[in-house]
């Protein structure tokens, strides 16, 4: 053998039908002499799937024993790596106002930062609109990346805020990408950046004067208004050396929109300044999968971190729709704001009704154009429009406008106000929880100026435990408010109506049962609530014999429809054998 070759004991045309074999097989060849002394010479293997998709093959081996890594013309190297699903597509699509952009390192073993981009839904999750492993992290590659996440979304038009870092080439590649969008610096890497920069050495100053300006400069990230800012800009000029105003000038005061939390356009911003939601959502990838893995089981544990991420969230939305809405406010615009936003969002609005205290002067007696006597601020409102901060970043009413409206006689509870992604509608109606997580793998392979995207999709096996329909979930919730002794005994009955395939008997308190051999419900009922969706498909499909169970209680404003299949030759509900049985145990014991 040449003494400048490595015996590798792998050549062209090697099959394998794992990595593992592949490991196992280099493995076997370190233990030869030859190799171990030259542990330290790299060996550049290229290998591909064969036609089958069932081996590995190797196609090149470049093992030469010259301490340098070369690539083999004609053969492209990886590079980037984009990871998408259908899910990630349709959040955007359905929320593509605001997204957060930010890298993460130490979860694969090449150093390479995995990008991740997420958005905020109508109930103020977040989700992960998309994932990129960027291996040289320069400006082609995430050029190349943001240009994939654009072809993957046609939504991308609409977006209109970007989170991210200071990372100068980030920021201009942004903005070449979103011309549209307004960027946003994070203030929390704000002011860690204030900190590393604005130094005792570097700036030759002593420790009580670095506080003293960290302190204003704080404040200037935290400043209401123009005039505020510029009060705690001049006391900077004016008392501290000359060189810490350079430092703002040259690397900050052009970009104040983007970093001062109050100052420049912050339309639908929802009130975002840092990357905290991307922060969450890193710890928790970290949490998952394990630090400096190799490229197969980062990709197995993206999987299984994507899936665990979207079953929270399906649990925390199915909580939304099963939580029990009070019967009254005692502000009766309350109630309709309560019907009709998001919990999250009507959590933030209802802070607005505090507005007693209000004062507003009336610019003139043609208009109904008034001007607010806020602290630092000079800020005008009508009915329908307001410069105030919470107005324009949230999309929702303020204070303000329910403090004119009130004082013109008006009616607080205007919807159209209200942006459209913060409506229980809307949300339900691009809710996703119902489905089951589908991957699309995007994997792309720059060469040159040209690129190969390769598009796999994944279908996760599906889960087949048994669980609680809607209507089932509704009754079991429905037993255990504080209702009359009388309404929790008609729910006993008929759970243990429904479960033994009883006939219809005539429960008391006013209840109407109605069983038909495949007949069609009676009218009075009305159309289905849409929120408890469709009947389980672990039913079965109807036929003539099956038995559909309507039930009107009077003593509730909405009928409940309750809809069971079963065969009426087994009678079997749950697990039980056929017959008479006692009630389910997953209702719950009875009162």
């Amino acid at each position: 053998m040449d003494e400048k070759t490595v015996d590798l004991g792998i050549s062209v045309g090697y099959k394998f039908s794992s990595l593992e074999e592949f490991e196992k097989r280099l493995n076997n060849a370190s233990k030869s002499k030859t190799l171990r002394k030259e542990s330290l010479c790299p060996a550049h293997i290229h290998i591909k799937i064969s036609d089958s998709g069932k081996e590995f093959i190797v196609t090149s081996v470049n093992n030469t024993h010259n301490h340098v890594v070369t690539e083999i013309e004609g053969v492209d190297t990886f590079r980037d790596l984009a990871f998408f699903t259908r899910n990630m597509i349709m959040s955007l699509s359905s929320y593509p106002e605001i997204i957060c952009i930010d890298a993460t390192y130490k979860l694969l073993h090449v150093k390479a930062p995995v990008y991740v981009i997420l958005n905020e839904d109508g109930n103020g999750e977040s989700t992960i609109v998309g994932m990129g492993i960027l291996v040289q992290e320069d400006e082609e590659s995430l050029q190349w990346f943001l240009d994939i996440f654009k072809s993957q979304n046609t939504s991308w038009v609409k977006i209109r805020n970007i989170m991210s870092d200071k990372d100068i080439t980030e920021r201009e590649i942004l903005k070449k990408c979103f011309p549209e969008a307004q960027l946003h610096i994070c203030i929390f890497h704000v002011l860690k950046i204030f900190q590393r920069e604005i130094t005792t050495e570097k700036f030759k100053i002593t420790s009580t004067t670095h506080n003293e300006i960290l302190e204003i400069l704080q404040k200037m990230v935290y400043s209401k208004s123009n005039e505020e800012f510029d009060t705690f800009l001049n006391k900077i000029k004016s008392n501290y050396p000359e060189r810490i105003f350079n430092y703002l000038t040259s690397n900050w005061l052009h970009i104040t929109n983007e970093w001062c939390s109050f100052l420049g356009p912050k339309v639908f911003n929802f009130m975002n300044h840092t990357n905290n939601r991307l922060e969450g959502i890193n710890a928790k990838l970290k949490s998952i999968i394990q630090k400096h893995s190799s490229l197969e089981d980062f990709v197995d544990g993206l999987y299984v971190a994507i899936t665990s991420l979207e079953k929270e969230k399906n649990a925390r939305i199915a909580n939304v729709l099963n939580k029990s809405k009070p019967l009254h406010f005692k502000d009766k615009y309350k109630l309709q704001y309560y019907k009709y936003l998001t919990p999250n969002a009507f959590e933030k609005l209802e802070r607005q009704f505090i507005f007693e205290n209000i004062k507003f002067t009336k610019c003139d007696d043609y208009s109904d154009e008034f001007i607010v006597d806020a602290k630092d601020l000079t800020i005008q409102a009508t009915r329908s429009t307001c410069t105030c901060y919470f107005f324009n970043s949230m999309g929702l009413p303020c204070k303000h406008k329910f403090a004119i409206t009130k004082y013109l006689n008006g009616n607080l509870f205007q919807p159209t106000l209200v942006l459209e992604r913060w409506t229980m509608a809307y949300f339900l109606q691009h809710c996703s929880f119902i489905k089951e997580p589908h991957i699309q793998h995007t994997t792309a392979i720059p060469s040159g100026s040209s690129s190969e995207v390769v598009n796999i999709d994944i279908l996760p096996e599906k889960n087949y435990k048994a669980t609680l329909t809607s209507q089932e979930r509704y009754l079991k919730n429905l037993a255990k408010q504080s209702l009359s002794e009388q309404l929790h005994e008609d729910i006993r009955r008929i759970i243990l109506m429904i479960e033994t395939g009883g006939g219809p008997g005539r429960p008391s308190g006013g209840l109407r049962p109605f069983v038909g051999g495949g007949g069609a419900i009676s009218s009075s009922f009305g159309p289905p609530s849409p929120q408890y969706g469709v009947p389980s498909s672990s039913y079965g499909v109807p036929h003539h014999s099956d038995r559909i169970v309507g039930i009107d209680l009077e003593d509730i404003k909405q009928a409940i429809l309750v809809a069971q299949y079963y065969q009426a030759s087994t009678v079997s509900f749950g697990g039980y054998p056929s017959g008479p049985s006692k009630p389910s145990g997953s209702y719950g014991t009875p009162y």
